[in-house]
């Protein structure tokens, strides 16, 4: 069997090292209603791209880690993770780390060893693996300190009873914020020479994931990345009224995960109350999702921010899980079909809030936010309403997903 790749070297539960790169999409939220934390405390690295319980990660060691994932899945044939999922390798492995403490460690032989089995699985030696290295700027150093963490992780897993249970529920009770945009392409980390990138968070839909017919619909896989037709979810709002993702068919929606405790979510509070403003008249509608929080809290809190969009109580956390929130604020775009178009992880400005919206509206009119565009960049043909000879209305819309659909004018008799 072809090699596993990176991500089979980051830690074996039972048979493979799979558990922490394969990334068990386990709820990263924070606990109940945890205090709210001051940035001071929250981060202490002003470069930093996230922040566990007050650890920082560092914008140098994310870069270095997305180069070294990126080169090991070449050397494996694999298509490289993208960035937020390097970053959820990186809050899994600092969780790991700060249990093991240093109770555990590796030596130099132990990860060399680790390599040379790697590189049978690989079926590469020494001058491949130097190669894909070269080509993100990487050194042997490099990738041996790597190996050597990652076997410190797999060997405190081996001890926990349940690997997977343990790891959900360190994630679950820890706080998570992502202080950094990770739509943002990594300009210090180039991309391996044998090996095509694309970006996660502005995947292009396909012409059927674009429709806006019920039975094409249906054909697209249900998920939380661009190209698929989004969760469905019903939440409560602060004011105790049920708001269902569906029900909002028709309009581009944003769905900002968020929590009060979270300092790079309040950084953001302004731009996203801009940008609703800005929007809401064109048909764009922005829910906030609170991750674990009561409603007394999140009142005063709205009222502390001025903030006027809807937010949303997800209060065991059962929706951010859904969408593989690795960590807040995380938004995604949902097009008016109720297709994801976009994932933005950390901080969103305004003007990039409306460059993700933008699109999903029809350009020819910028009220009509059920227009939307094909690859082709064509716009679909505009929705009218007309009676026909017995009384009963025609609407153009009622015929979409059908393989074509004929229109003859004509004039009658005067």
């Amino acid at each position: 069997m072809r090699a596993r790749g990176f991500r089979s070297l980051v830690v074996t539960v039972a048979v493979t090292l799979a558990l922490l790169v394969v990334f068990l999409f386990a709820l990263q939220a924070p606990g109940p209603t945890p205090a709210p934390t001051t940035s001071a405390t929250f981060v202490a690295d002003a470069n930093a791209v996230a922040s566990v319980d007050g650890d920082p990660i560092s914008r140098a060691e994310w870069q270095k880690a997305v180069a070294i994932d990126r080169a090991m899945s070449q050397l494996a044939g694999q298509t490289f993770p993208d960035a937020e999922v390097t970053l959820d390798r990186l809050i899994n492995q600092r969780l790991v780390l700060r249990q093991a403490g240093n109770k555990i460690s590796a030596s130099d032989a132990n990860a060399t060893e680790r390599l040379a089995s790697l590189q049978q699985n690989w079926r590469a030696d020494d001058a491949a693996v130097d190669r894909a290295l070269a080509s993100a700027n990487l050194s042997r150093q490099d990738l041996m300190a790597e190996i050597k963490r990652l076997l410190v992780v797999e060997s405190y897993l081996k001890q926990v009873q349940n690997p997977a249970g343990w790891l959900a529920a360190q994630r679950a009770k820890s706080q998570v914020g992502v202080l950094a945009d990770l739509s943002v392409p990594v300009a210090q980390v180039p991309t391996p020479t044998t090996v095509t990138a694309t970006a996660a968070t502005t995947i292009t839909p396909t012409r059927v994931a674009q429709s806006a017919a019920p039975a094409l619909a249906k054909m697209i896989p249900e998920g939380a990345s661009p190209g698929q037709l989004a969760f469905d979810f019903a939440l409560d709002d602060v004011s105790g009224q049920r708001v269902k993702l569906s029900d909002l068919r028709g309009h581009p929606v944003v769905v900002n995960f968020w929590a009060t405790w979270c300092p790079p979510c309040r950084q953001e509070l302004p731009a996203l109350q801009s940008a609703y403003q800005r929007f809401r008249d064109k048909g764009v509608i922005l829910v906030g999702v609170d991750l674990k929080e009561n409603a007394e809290t999140i009142q005063n809190f709205t009222t502390q921010f001025g903030l006027t969009y809807p937010l949303l109580l997800d209060r065991d956390g059962a929706i951010s899980e859904r969408y593989q929130v690795r960590g807040i604020p995380t938004t995604v775009i949902v097009d008016a079909d109720g297709v994801v178009r976009a994932r933005h992880v950390g901080p969103l400005t305004e003007d990039k809030f409306a460059e993700y919206v933008t699109p999903l509206l029809a350009p020819s009119s910028p009220t009509d936010p059920k227009g939307f565009l094909d690859p082709s960049g064509l716009r679909t043909a505009p929705d009218f309403s007309l009676p026909r000879e017995n009384g009963e209305t025609v609407r153009l819309r009622d015929y979409r997903g059908k393989s074509s659909a004929v229109l003859v004018f004509y004039r009658g008799q005067t």
